[in-house]
C-alpha cells in the first residue's frame, strides 16, 4: 500500500491540495471545505470568541472566506480574519461535518477517494494531518517534499484530466464547471443560499444533503447498502440529541 500528497498550481494562484490512497476502485473527488470540514462553522465559532460576532451560516454566501459580506465595513476584522485563514493552526481542529468519517470510510471499501481542495500554501502540511486523523483508512501522510507536481489548469480543468466517475462538492460554481464538462456531480447542501447558473448541464448534478448521501448513492450503484445516518448511529448504540 501507498499514499501519496500532490500539490497543484492554479493559474489564479490559489494552490490545490490533493492526497490519495492506493488505487483500489473508480475514482472519486471529493472537496474538503464545507463538503468533509466544517470550515464555515469553525469561522462563526472563531469570530464569536475574537470579536463577539454572533453569526449563521447564511452568513457566509461566498467561497471566498475571506470576502465575507457583512464584513465589508470591518476591514480590521476582515484582514485578521484573511490572516487567520493563511495560519496552519486555524485548520488544525476544525469540526468534521457529521456523518462524514463514517461516508468516507464505506467509499474507500469500493473506490479510490482523492480530496481536492483550494485552500492556500501553507496550509498544506496541517491539512494532511487533519485528513489523517479524520480519514485514516483513506491514506497515510508522507512528507509533502516527496511526490509533488505542478499544474496550470483550474480545478475542474484538472479534475477533467483525473477522469473521476463523480466527485462531491459543495461550491455552486465548481459543480457548474465540472457539470459542463460532462462529469457528474453531487452538489452538497446549500449553504451558498444560491442556485445553479441556468447554463449548467443539469443532466450530470445530483442534489444531495451531505456527503454521506453522495456517498449512499455511490455504494448503490456497487450493491452496497449504507444505512441512513440516524440508523448507522442507533446501531452503534449511540444516542440521537
Amino acid at each position: 500500500m501507498w499514499t501519496f500528497l500532490l500539490r497543484i498550481q492554479l493559474d489564479s494562484g490559489i494552490h490545490l491540495y490533493m492526497t490519495s490512497r492506493t488505487l483500489r476502485g473508480p475514482l472519486v473527488s471529493v472537496d474538503i471545505d464545507g463538503t468533509v470540514a466544517d470550515t464555515v462553522l469553525h469561522i462563526i465559532q472563531f469570530l464569536e470568541r475574537r470579536f463577539n460576532l454572533d453569526t449563521k451560516p447564511a452568513d457566509y454566501p461566498n467561497f471566498d472566506f475571506s470576502k465575507i459580506p457583512f464584513l465589508e465595513d470591518n476591514p480590521a476584522i476582515q484582514a485578521e480574519l484573511r490572516m487567520r485563514l493563511r495560519d496552519p493552526r486555524f485548520y488544525a481542529d476544525i469540526p468534521v461535518v457529521a456523518g462524514a468519517e463514517k461516508a468516507i470510510a464505506a467509499l474507500i471499501d469500493a473506490y479510490t477517494v482523492k480530496f481536492i481542495s483550494s485552500r492556500p500554501q501553507p496550509t498544506w502540511q496541517m491539512t494532511g494531518m487533519w485528513l489523517a486523523k479524520h480519514f485514516p483508512r483513506a491514506l497515510a501522510l508522507l512528507d509533502p517534499q516527496e511526490q509533488f507536481a505542478y499544474y496550470t489548469e483550474r480545478k475542474a480543468a484538472y479534475i477533467h484530466k483525473l477522469r473521476p466517475v463523480a466527485v462531491i462538492e459543495d461550491n455552486p460554481d465548481r459543480v457548474h464547471e465540472i457539470a459542463n464538462r460532462r462529469i457528474p456531480v453531487f452538489k452538497v447542501g446549500n449553504r451558498y443560499q444560491r442556485s445553479l447558473p441556468r447554463q449548467t448541464n443539469f443532466r450530470y448534478v445530483h442534489e444531495v444533503k451531505d456527503v454521506y448521501e453522495a456517498a449512499q448513492r455511490l455504494l448503490k450503484y456497487k450493491g452496497i447498502n449504507l444505512p441512513d445516518l440516524v440508523e448507522a448511529r442507533q446501531v452503534a448504540g449511540h444516542k440521537e440529541i
